[in-house]
């Protein structure tokens, strides 16, 4: 026998098929279908041309069952000892945990659940089943999350007697048992126990004891059955798959990040070593200036610029020995002459033949440094391009002098300082 494609959440159809399986197009009634595929005993049964009555009471469930199974009856109601109206609590976040015993709702709470209470109505079980007293009912499912009891009491098992019954007996959601409450009333009508799967008891009819030896195995290898893609094994399975992935792209790009930081620090490394490199070549080179000759000739006249610097930065910043027409004041005057007697000795090292024998054959091969020193020693000469400072007038004669004789003679003063600027730079390049 071919095996099926189960969707049922326990292996129910596979049990069911594997003692049925031989029945053409057989019938089935189905209390407490919840949903036309997820977890359907019937799914498998109706892929193979059965067909049967579903009973759900909650309307949205009875409305997915009709859409999805047209050409079957649904009926939108209760099953119990009684006709009439009773309440049923949903578990709005527990899909299949409905229940018409307050008990039962009562744990549900306890167990965080949020319930929602409907008035349905509620059907006697001999009422459901008598439009189908005149064929056969190949198997019968009670899903009622503990309202067993009352369907069972409500049924009189005389003009309807399904082969085989497969009823929930454990406490909704707990592996506790609960058939020892309804077990003895159906024995009493003719019915044998056959299999306990962990979740449900399979009973068979006295008439039909045959099948009971098809109902005594688990589902295993032999059956041939497949999983259908919405089982709550491939589901679960999918959903681990999932995760996995998730995880593996996780650690994916962590491995990336590390990488990426590890490739960050060798390259921050490298510059790092670069840099330090450089900085070492760099104070090699100072280093190699500062023990060359030219750098210890070049000492004394080193420290006295920067005396001179010093000097200047302390006082203004026109040369000593020029002056504008304003009268300086006495301290300056002091500071002015002090900074020119400054000059002149460094002038006359500069110009010192000894200082000229020992610095020339070393500024003739480093001409910057040749060009630097000249200009700086015309500066200290006080030589100057600059037309709105002029040598200092001497004192004594030239208060005689009109404005404008001053201004005549200031003006020879500048032409006189730009010849000498001119006839200096010569110099420096011719030799």
């Amino acid at each position: 026998m071919q095996g099926i494609v189960s969707h049922a959440q326990n292996f129910e159809d596979v049990v069911l098929w594997r003692a049925l399986g031989h029945v053409d197009q057989g019938f089935y009634i189905d209390i407490g279908a919840y949903d036309p595929i997820e977890c359907s005993v019937s799914l498998a049964f109706y892929e193979r041309g059965w067909r049967g009555v579903h009973v759900e009471p909650l309307p949205d469930c009875a409305e997915r069952l009709r859409r999805g199974r047209p050409d079957e009856k649904v009926v939108e109601a209760a099953v119990g000892d009684y006709d009439g109206e009773i309440t049923l609590w949903e578990a709005t976040d527990c899909a299949g945990c409905s229940t018409c015993d307050p008990t039962n709702a009562e744990q549900l709470r306890s167990q965080g659940h949020s319930c929602r209470a409907w008035t349905v109505r509620c059907l006697i079980t001999d009422q459901l089943l008598a439009p189908y007293a005149e064929r056969p009912v190949h198997w019968l499912k009670i899903d009622v999350e503990g309202a067993e009891s009352a369907v069972i009491r409500g049924w009189s098992a005389r003009d309807v007697r399904p082969w085989v019954l497969v009823i929930e007996a454990t406490a909704p959601n707990r592996p506790e048992p609960t058939h020892q409450a309804w077990e003895p009333d159906l024995l009493a009508k003719g019915y044998r126990f056959a299999y306990f799967d962990g979740l449900n008891r399979f009973y068979v009819a006295e008439e039909h004891q045959a099948l009971a030896g098809h109902l005594n195995l688990p589902p295993n290898y032999f059956d041939g059955f497949t999983l259908g893609d919405l089982h709550p094994l491939v589901a679960s399975r999918v959903a681990q798959l999932q995760r996995a992935a998730r995880e593996r792209e996780d650690l994916r790009e962590q491995a990336r990040a590390r990488a990426e930081a590890e490739q960050a620090r060798v390259r921050a490394e490298a510059e790092q070593a670069r840099l330090t490199a450089q900085l070492a070549e760099q104070h090699a080179l100072v280093a190699h200036y500062r023990d060359s000759l030219s750098w210890r000739i070049t000492a004394p006249l080193r420290f006295l610029l920067r005396q001179a610097k010093r000097s200047t930065s302390r006082g203004p910043s026109r040369p000593a020995g020029l002056r504008t027409a304003r009268p300086m004041p006495p301290s300056t005057a002091r500071r002015r002459s002090s900074l020119t007697g400054l000059r002149r000795r460094l002038v006359d090292v500069a110009d010192h033949p000894t200082t000229i024998r020992l610095v020339r054959p070393v500024l003739l091969l480093m001409p910057g440094l040749r060009r630097y020193l000249q200009g700086r020693l015309v500066r200290l000469r006080g030589i100057t391009d600059n037309p709105d400072v002029v040598p200092a007038i001497p004192a004594g004669p030239t208060r005689e002098l009109s404005a404008d004789a001053a201004r005549v003679f200031r003006a020879l003063q500048r032409a006189s300082a730009r010849r000498l600027c001119a006839d200096t730079a010569n110099d420096a390049h011719s030799d």
